[in-house]
Parts: structure tokens; C-alpha cells; sequence
């Protein structure tokens, strides 16, 4: 059935609250958006991801790993980068991808805009150095990598369309 989009937390999300969710929750649900910026033939699946508090987000990821062609690893920028959890994460991955990462695994570092000063010091001991040391370690291209803040979103959402182009 089609269920409005603006539903779609009910039906797969857990509850906010903290109780439990008033709806069944769906193994997996399809989405349609009319965007002309993103292809018919793109197919996005958003997985509850690896490494997460609950086992069964694990199953479910790793379930549906080998039918993709590439993964978008997202990591909490502020996390310990040498948590084993970032490690087993990109292994899971590698394993499935027979070893070959290489164009098809990126990982996205989240919520820089959270982060304080000290994590980007001057030195050697700052979070890009810690970024650098996960890709020497997991033999990751620097290219596989992206920064995402919000500020910076929202800066640039509300520049003018003319000055877009320079970011």
C-alpha cells in the first residue's frame, strides 16, 4: 500500500519516546522521490547501519550488504576513531566487497559543526590526523572520504543562487 511520505517514521523508526512503537515496524520499505537530480535507475537504501547499539541492525545490514554496489559508512566525527567498532565496520565491509573497497566504500565523517577547537589544533594530534591514520591503516583512498557539516549547509543554502557555484 502507499502510505504518505510524511508517515514514513511511524512505520520505520523506533519510537523517540522511548516506549514502544505504536506501529509495526517494516523490515524494509520503498520510497519514490520525483527528483530530476537523481536518477530513475539510483537506487538508495538507507540501513540501520553497522556497529550500532542493537545486534539485529547488524544482521539486517550485513543481510542486505552483498546485493549493493558500493556503501556510504557514516561516522560520528566526535567518536574515538580507533574504536574497534570503526574497524569491524570497514572489515564487515571489505569481507563482502572480497577484499576490494576501492570505489565502492566511502566513509562520511558526521557532525563536525559539533566538534570543539581542540579537535582541530594544530599538530599531529588533531582530528584529520586521526582521519589519516584510519585510511594508512585501512588502505582507504583519501578520495573515499567526505566532511559533512550542517552549518556549512545551511551557509551555503543561503547564499545566493549566483555564488553557489564557488562552493
Amino acid at each position: 500500500d502507499r502510505l504518505p511520505y510524511d508517515d514514513r517514521m511511524k512505520y520505520t523508526t523506533h519510537s523517540k519516546e522511548g516506549g514502544p512503537n505504536q506501529t509495526l515496524l517494516l523490515k524494509e520499505a520503498v520510497f519514490h522521490l520525483d527528483l530530476a537530480t537523481i536518477p530513475d535507475e539510483l537506487e538508495i537504501c538507507d540501513l540501520p547501519g553497522l556497529g550500532s547499539e542493537r545486534t539485529i541492525d547488524d544482521i539486517v545490514t550485513f543481510e542486505y550488504l552483498p546485493d549493493l554496489n558500493g556503501t556510504l559508512l557514516f561516522v560520528n566525527a566526535a567518536m574515538n576513531l580507533k574504536d574497534v567498532s570503526l574497524t569491524n565496520a570497514i572489515n564487515k565491509v571489505r569481507k563482502v566487497f572480497e577484499g576490494d573497497i576501492s570505489g565502492r566504500a566511502w566513509i562520511v565523517f558526521t557532525k563536525l559543526d559539533g566538534l570543539t577547537d581542540n579537535y582541530f589544533r594544530p599538530g599531529t594530534d588533531n582530528i584529520f590526523a586521526g582521519v589519516m591514520d584510519i585510511l594508512k591503516d585501512q588502505q582507504i583512498p583519501a578520495t573515499q572520504v567526505c566532511f559533512v557539516s550542517n552549518e556549512l549547509f545551511k551557509e551555503v543554502a543561503s547564499e545566493p543562487t549566483e555564488n553557489k557555484l564557488a562552493y
